[in-house]
């Protein structure tokens, strides 16, 4: 009995007679991708998730073109919160040679470092024909000493700017009073002129001053106003000197170190008039 021949497959064709691959088993498609199972649906593409960058609060540059860039703390709006109430405070301390000063600031309370500002103060009395007078300079903080220069910028920068508006009153006191019909000489207009002229300059000053300062913080301006009369000589005479602070801590700590100082030189005193008596 022979064999019988297993008939070939032939390979199928479409109807522009090209051949068409026959069909793989599953066991065929697992070897060729490699798995064991064969996955029906595709799998969805999952694009990784940007890592997350915190955002940044937007902040609104402050225009400062005419502070440098280090005194840029003058646009802090708590500035002045650390600053202790106005209580005018009067001390009386025995008259001596020099005085201490305390390590804080009269203005702000606040060390004083290496603050170069100072309130320069004077007071006088005369006995007989003598007039005695005392001076002292209470030096300030880093800031206040900044508030300070910074202010008397502005001032000496409005004095300058005011000065042709008080010659112009000058020039038109003269014309008015030369062209009058009474006969005016030119030594006449002298006095007059230079009183117009100032006027018309101390007008002019206040008038560009409060614009040039209208351009700082409130914060600066209240600060400026308390560093005017903080420290006082308010009393002077042979033998006592009173003194009055907007600040009571810094009066409290002015008296303290100052008044050991007073009492040494009162013994001073006594013991000197002491020696003098007969014995």
């Amino acid at each position: 009995m022979t064999p019988t021949k297993k008939p070939t497959p032939t390979p199928e064709t479409t109807h522009e007679n090209q051949p068409v691959e026959p069909a793989l088993a599953a066991d065929s498609i697992s070897q060729v991708a490699g798995r064991g199972a064969v996955q029906s649906e595709p799998q969805q593409y999952v694009a990784p998730t940007p890592p997350l960058i915190p955002t940044q609060p937007s902040v609104v540059p402050t225009v400062t073109t005419f502070l440098p860039a280090d005194l840029a703390w003058m646009y802090d709006p708590h500035l002045n919160d650390n600053m202790s109430p106005v209580e005018d405070t009067t001390i009386t301390l025995l008259r001596t040679t020099t005085y201490q000063m305390p390590g804080t600031c009269p203005v702000c309370n606040e060390p004083r470092n290496n603050g170069k500002g100072k309130i320069h103060t004077t007071n006088s009395y005369k006995s007989g024909n003598m007039k005695y007078t005392l001076s002292l300079d209470f030096p300030l903080c880093q800031k206040c000493s900044d508030i300070q220069a910074l202010f008397t910028k502005n001032s000496n920068r409005a004095s300058l700017l005011g000065l042709p508006f008080g010659v112009i009153g000058i020039a038109i006191t003269f014309v008015i009073g030369m062209a009058g019909p009474s006969a005016i000489t030119f030594a006449d207009m002298i006095c007059p002129g230079i009183i117009v002229g100032f006027v018309a300059w101390m007008v002019a000053f206040a008038i560009i001053n409060a614009i040039i300062n209208s351009k700082l913080p409130k914060t600066l301006k209240t600060r400026n106003s308390r560093i005017g009369g903080t420290a006082n000589i308010s009393g002077f005479n042979p033998t006592h000197v009173s003194f009055k602070f907007k600040s009571k801590s810094y009066a409290a700590a002015f008296q303290l170190l100052n008044t050991a100082g007073g009492f040494n030189l009162m013994q001073q005193m006594l013991d000197t008039l002491n020696k003098k008596q007969p014995t």
